[in-house]
């Protein structure tokens, strides 16, 4: 029985690796979604589930805020607003229960026709940024 579970670590290991949400639009695992505001900006948000790192949904999210401005037509954009936050469920079981955290990305950006001149750590370049963190 013993070596039994130890064949079947490596399939297990996989399948829980497989089930982190990878960049998709928002479905059943999570994903980006992105709202049109009124003052024209968008609100763009990566959902990750209980398998997603958090550095993961923060890669995530800049990359759909890039992949936006690209296909609006933009290089540049700004974050106005950024929230991360995390979800702790807790499930219970006769045998015991365990804890499970989930992060969302949040972030409000805003076009930018040009460059700005003066530098600022919330402008990002879109272009650049697909060239060195997209697939």
């Amino acid at each position: 029985m013993r070596y039994l579970f130890l064949a079947a670590l490596p399939f297990f290991a996989l399948l829980f690796y497989s089930c982190s949400t990878s960049y998709q639009a928002a479905g059943f695992t999570g994903g980006y979604k992105d709202i049109l505001q009124p003052n024209g900006n968008y609100l763009v948000e990566f959902q990750g589930n209980g398998y997603t790192s958090k550095e993961d949904v923060s890669k995530y999210l800049l990359r759909r805020c890039a992949e936006l401005t690209i296909q609006k037509g933009f290089r540049y954009f700004e974050i106005i607003d950024q929230k991360n936050t995390d979800n702790t469920q807790f499930f219970y079981s006769p045998k015991g229960g365990y804890s499970s955290t989930s992060y969302v990305g949040k972030a409000e950006i805003k076009f930018l026709p040009e460059k700005p001149k003066a530098a600022s750590e919330s402008i990002y370049d879109a272009k650049l940024y697909i060239e060195m963190y997209g697939d």
